[in-house]
């Protein structure tokens, strides 16, 4: 984020919905988020869902906890998240969820 552009920021976005449009990931990826937070054991994730995919759900989870941290830095980070919640505004993919989400986040 460090050049000033958004667009670097709503790749992640489209990542995450990318992949939290994909089987029950969505929450996944925000349990995984949550757990990261609170540095809990992920050894119940890698059991359900496997290593592999585990770890990829977790590379999606640490770019949003790293722009949520962005957006509480950043004026043209929160507005971005802004709009792009406007975007997704009805349901519109996972991507609204994501920002929303992140959005609503007090401490990450």
């Amino acid at each position: 984020m460090a050049s000033g552009d958004f667009r670097y920021a709503a790749k992640v976005l489209a990542r995450y919905a990318e992949v939290a449009n994909a089987d029950d990931n969505a929450l996944v990826v925000m349990n995984l988020l949550e757990a990261r937070v609170k540095n809990a054991d992920l050894q119940p994730f890698v059991e359900k869902y496997g290593e592999a995919k585990t770890r990829d759900l977790l590379v999606v989870a640490s770019a949003l906890w790293s722009l949520a941290t962005n957006a509480q830095q950043r004026e043209f980070v929160r507005k971005g998240l802004h709009q792009g919640q406007r975007r997704q505004a009805g349901g519109q993919g996972a991507g609204g969820a994501a920002v929303t989400a992140i959005r609503g986040r007090r401490r990450c």
